[in-house]
């Protein structure tokens, strides 16, 4: 796949309007399609190639839960990203977790990537909530 169709095939693969994803959907979907994709141009020995999971306080009054696929391709200088992200109201169940991130920099550590997830205090916390908005964005750094 080139960078620039990543947007369209994802959506592809998922099937299904991103408006009507949970987090335990949107973190499958994100892996599986890192999982499955090759991006030609990337060298993914290289950090060409890897998945970024960020939380935290993503608008004012609002929580975010976002994984983001950063493309760096060869004849590139800034990076591409495909990011995907969940929007919540911000409540008192945020109140005690730390904003952050984890990088996954090869389909070798997606599955340990993935188990981090899906173990952590924010993913326990949005779980059982319902997104305000989820957005799907490609664009360059």
């Amino acid at each position: 796949m080139r960078p620039e169709t990543s947007r369209e095939l994802f959506l592809k693969e998922l099937g299904y309007d991103i408006a009507n994803l949970t987090v335990e959907n949107a973190t499958n979907a994100m892996i599986n399609f890192y999982k499955l994709q090759r991006v030609e141009g990337c060298d993914i020995e290289n950090d060409g190639d890897m998945l970024l999971w960020q939380w935290g306080n993503g608008r004012k009054s609002q929580y975010r839960f976002e994984l983001t696929r950063q493309f760096i391709l060869d004849d590139e200088c800034e990076p591409f990203q495909l990011s995907l992200c969940l929007y919540f109201d911000n409540s008192s169940r945020f109140l005690n977790i730390e904003d952050g991130n984890e990088w996954c920099g090869t389909p070798l550590s997606v599955d340990e990537f993935y188990n981090k997830i899906l173990n952590s205090t924010i993913y326990e916390a949005v779980n059982e909530m319902v997104s305000t908005n989820v957005t799907l964005t490609y664009e360059q750094c």
